[in-house]
């Protein structure tokens, strides 16, 4: 599910709706408060949100807004306007809207709304990537090899997900992860360099950026062959990043 979905200005009105927050978020709350408390009509019990810094860029490529801060999580339970979380947060943010409930997204053609527990493993394809704009919740993607792809793994927004044992070719860039994503591990990676049309130059391995934390990859490999990264190798703009035990040639 796309981060067009944070879009209030195009795509015909798509966009996820943003509702704002009485209190700050703090670390190890596991709830919120609605400032209009005739909004929590709005959510559900078992609903996928996402808790938001009320502060937003634009992205000018896109035409996309996006918040500082994210972190997805399920509501378990709704007491008066009081939202309580599955998980904890772990970070504090000031100023807190709750992103929920969006349109249909013309340029992808879905509606928006959190996916959980989806399991896709032991595949081949042939494409420009397995996945690259989400809404993903304990989400795991195993064993795949992927054929002239663009990006060998690309996500936004998946949270306490994993991808595993992932191979194949990429023209852009080797792993990808950004706008949301948190409480991820990526693990067992290796590609190797191949240009395709439209891309004859890469621009880097790993690239953690735009507002996501808890980022875990671990054990991979990645050739570029005689060819040079047009920005950089490891390209960091995360919180709490870690990575560890690979190869770049």
């Amino acid at each position: 599910h796309a981060p067009y979905g944070f879009n209030k200005e195009g795509n015909n009105g798509a966009g996820y709706t943003f509702y704002d927050v009485n209190e700050a978020m703090k670390i190890g709350q596991n709830f919120l408060t609605l400032s209009n408390p005739s909004q929590i009509t709005e959510f559900k019990v078992n609903q996928i949100v996402m808790v938001v810094s009320a502060f937003k860029r634009k992205q000018n490529i896109l035409k996309v807004m996006l918040p500082f801060h994210i972190t997805m999580s399920k509501i378990v339970k709704i007491d008066g306007s009081k939202i309580y979380f599955e998980y904890p947060f772990d970070e504090n943010v000031d100023s807190v809207q709750i992103s929920a409930n969006g349109n249909l997204d013309n340029h992808t053609g879905i509606n928006f709304g959190g996916v959980q527990n989806v399991i896709l493993r032991n595949m081949t394809i042939d494409a420009a990537q397995i996945s690259g704009s989400e809404y993903a919740y304990k989400c795991h993607i195993d064993n795949i090899k992927l054929i002239d792809g663009v990006r060998l793994v690309g996500m936004n927004a998946m949270a306490y997900s994993s991808f595993t044992n992932i191979s194949g070719n990429f023209s852009w860039r080797g792993i990808e992860i950004k706008t949301g994503s948190h409480n991820l591990i990526v693990k067992n990676i290796h590609g190797i360099y191949k240009p395709i049309e439209g891309y004859p130059q890469p621009v880097d391995a790993i690239s953690l950026g735009q507002y996501n934390r808890n980022v875990t990859v671990d054990s991979f490999s990645f050739d570029f062959g005689s060819s040079s990264p047009k920005i950089s190798t490891v390209n960091f703009r995360s919180r709490k990043g870690t990575i560890s035990n690979g190869v770049i040639t």
